[in-house]
């Protein structure tokens, strides 16, 4: 029997230790809301995407940058702990780890608040071997440490690299992290898939035909650019979209009882990433399974989720799609 071969994947963004607030409902303002729970996990968008890429099959080098506090400590041990490799994981001497406060709601709903620390922002490619992305099948970042992010994308480029942008944030959020539109412009103009978040496209429309509107939005802003495998926007509970520039394909949610909605959009984009790169299947299957796996990760608490390629089939064949 042959065996697979593994696909690498060096990933960088956003490295987190989340204090995760169980409420009853989310706070208003003026208002109270009752703490229920609160614990502390490892998150990040950057990492909940690497652990659930890692535990499906494909071989993950995580770079980024934390700081040596002791939320750092915690993060760099959960990463060892989910096998993946962190050879390329920067610590910064006496530097503060990103760090968000998640509270989620009964229903499953959440909303989160940043500490950025000094850290996450600040990888530089001098940091990092010159040979980092020798052997590299994909290249996936969140833009967080942007400067990396773009140095390393424009090299994985010109070595023939697949290069996927997880644009979770509005440009408006990105720029209060001191990300600029020409930053995230020329990251496009490396890109081969770009994944836009719910919140991105309620930035961007305020009305009409979802189809309609990723197919202009696409050839209008984004036509010049590369994009050689299109454009996916993820719409929580009205599914997901992927536009190629020629074909629209839409995938419904999984019907599933929701507990926690964090990192659910990070292990989709491991769900596409691995089914279409990985497995080559085609645009409807890897949408398919993207949904899948962040179905069963809304139905467990925390922001990460690790199970295996055959898991996810059994559950696609156990749980009802909506629409």
């Amino acid at each position: 029997m042959v065996k697979e071969k593994k696909m690498k994947v060096l990933a960088i963004g956003a490295l987190a230790m989340d204090v995760s607030i169980r409420v009853d409902e989310l706070p208003k303002e003026d208002g109270f809301s009752l703490i229920l729970e609160e614990v502390i996990v490892p998150g990040g968008s950057g990492a909940n995407f690497s652990v659930a890429l890692q535990a499906l099959g494909s071989k993950v080098y995580q770079t980024g940058k934390i700081g040596s506090d002791s939320f750092g400590e915690r993060f760099r041990e959960s990463i060892v702990q989910a096998d993946i490799d962190d050879r390329y994981l920067i610590t910064k001497p006496n530097g503060t780890t990103l760090h968000t406060y998640v509270f989620v709601a009964g229903n499953g709903s959440h909303s989160i608040l940043f500490n950025l620390g000094d850290s996450v922002n600040e990888l530089t490619t001098e940091e990092l071997p010159t040979d980092v992305l020798d052997g590299i099948d994909v290249f996936y970042t969140d833009m967080f440490s942007p400067i990396a992010s773009i140095q390393l994308a424009r090299r994985a480029k010109e070595k023939g690299i697949k290069v996927v942008y997880n644009m979770q944030c509005s440009h408006s959020t990105m720029a209060s992290f001191g990300t600029t539109g020409d930053m995230i412009d020329e990251l496009i103009s490396y890109t081969d898939l770009l994944i836009c978040g719910k919140t991105t496209y309620s930035e961007l429309f305020n009305e009409g035909s979802h189809a309609e509107n990723i197919a202009i939005f696409y050839r209008e802003k984004y036509n010049t650019h590369n994009l050689h495998d299109g454009i996916i926007f993820t719409m929580g509970e009205k599914g997901s979209i992927w536009f190629d520039g020629s074909q629209i394909y839409y995938q419904p949610k999984y019907d599933v009882a929701t507990v926690d909605t964090t990192g659910a959009g990070d292990c989709y984009n491991a769900g596409v990433v691995y089914e279409y790169y990985q497995q080559g299947k085609e645009k409807e299957a890897a949408l398919k399974f993207g949904s899948a796996i962040a179905a069963m990760k809304c139905t467990q608490p925390g922001p990460r989720v690790q199970c295996t390629p055959e898991e996810v089939e059994q559950f696609m064949h156990s749980i009802r799609m909506e629409g």
